[in-house]
């Protein structure tokens, strides 16, 4: 029998003998562990050198990264020049003792309008001139109540004029009222009136009797007020219905829907106070039912729809009706003023300098 001392082991690796260190383990240990302290400027220095050699890569795009805000400084530079210095002063539209200044429509009906011939004109309003028959200016319809009725112009040119809302206004009346709701529904298309739906040309269009409930005397006065101070209210004079529910049913409850201007639901009338809720044609009018916030703090409110709707006009007519008839107040009542809300002063420049920095 025999033995042998070979070993099944694998010989040791290239460069070690035996138990002795590997060559590169030995190399890593004989490296310093410890190394000299680089100053903040020498690190500065390093990073500076590899940025420029990355930018001068791509010259393209650092010379867009250097220059392009430069040139829009240069910009900001020029607009700031060519706009004056100075202040706008605080602007309140209605000036003091200057009521020229507020827009006045209520000649619609007088000087705006007439009935051309062989028609007789109704009361309240005129016949046509035998000079605007013949100058070919007229545009006549034949929508309205009213047989011949016929504007001095285009008619859609006295509906834009009138639905400009950049200065201050009179509150219409009801005649004016009225009269442009007239005009309106006689010359906006249908395409237009469809694609404007919920705005203010929409809720001028689409309007028609006024409606009211409850059916009792007190009512009944206001109505016939309505009647006698206006010549063309008895053209939208609705019915008068039992309860607010039955007039809302009535007046939603055919097609003919659009053809209705309002519900007046009188719930109190008399010396104690006025509480009256004004039911409009929802063709222009947003939804109320919810709490909805008016405004955004900068004096936005949209009360195209209320005015061209005739929110505005009922309101007004029926404050009035009140103040005189009911709690019999004698001093003079002057006519409804509806303006923007005025600003206060600010620098001209500044304020250039603050829209182009943000």
């Amino acid at each position: 029998m025999s033995y042998s001392n070979r070993s099944n082991s694998p010989p040791p690796p290239e460069g070690n003998s035996g138990n002795a260190v590997p060559s590169h383990i030995a190399m890593i240990q004989s490296l310093k562990t410890t190394g000299d302290d680089v100053s903040s400027f020498t690190h500065f220095v390093t990073t500076m050198k590899k940025n420029v050699l990355i930018k001068m890569r791509g010259p393209v795009s650092t010379a867009v990264e250097t220059f392009l805000p430069l040139l829009f400084v240069i910009g900001l530079l020029f607009i700031w020049l060519a706009v004056d210095n100075g202040d706008t002063d605080r602007t309140n539209f209605i000036k003091s003792g200057n009521p020229t200044d507020v827009a006045d429509f209520s000649g619609i009906v007088s000087n705006t309008t007439c009935i051309h011939s062989p028609h007789a004109p109704p009361t309240g309003l005129r016949a046509c001139s035998a000079a605007e028959e013949a100058s070919g200016t007229l545009q006549c319809f034949s929508q309205p109540p009213v047989s011949g009725l016929c504007t001095v112009g285009p008619g859609m040119q006295h509906v834009n004029a009138w639905l400009d809302f950049e200065r201050p206004r009179y509150v219409p009346g009801l005649d004016e009222m009225i009269m442009m709701h007239w005009i309106a529904n006689s010359t906006v298309s249908g395409d237009l009136e469809d694609s404007s739906y919920r705005e203010a040309i929409s809720a001028l269009a689409n309007v028609g009797f006024v409606h009211f409930a409850p059916d009792t005397p007190a009512v009944r006065a206001l109505a016939a007020h309505l009647n006698s101070t206006s010549a063309l209210f008895r053209y939208a004079h609705g019915n008068f219905y039992p309860d607010e529910a039955a007039a809302v049913a009535a007046a939603t409850g055919s097609d003919l829907a659009n053809l209705n201007w309002a519900v007046v639901d009188v719930r109190q009338l008399d010396a104690q106070g006025v509480d009256v809720v004004l039911r409009m044609n929802r063709s222009g009018i947003p939804d109320t039912t919810l709490l909805r916030t008016n405004g955004d703090g900068l004096g936005v409110f949209g009360a195209r729809n209320y005015f061209a709707a005739g929110f505005f006009t009922l309101q007004d007519a029926i404050t009035r009706y009140h103040q005189r008839h009911v709690l019999n107040l004698t001093t003079a009542m002057p006519r409804t003023v509806y303006t923007p809300m005025g600003f206060q002063s600010y620098e001209t420049s500044g304020f250039l300098v603050v829209i182009g920095s943000l």
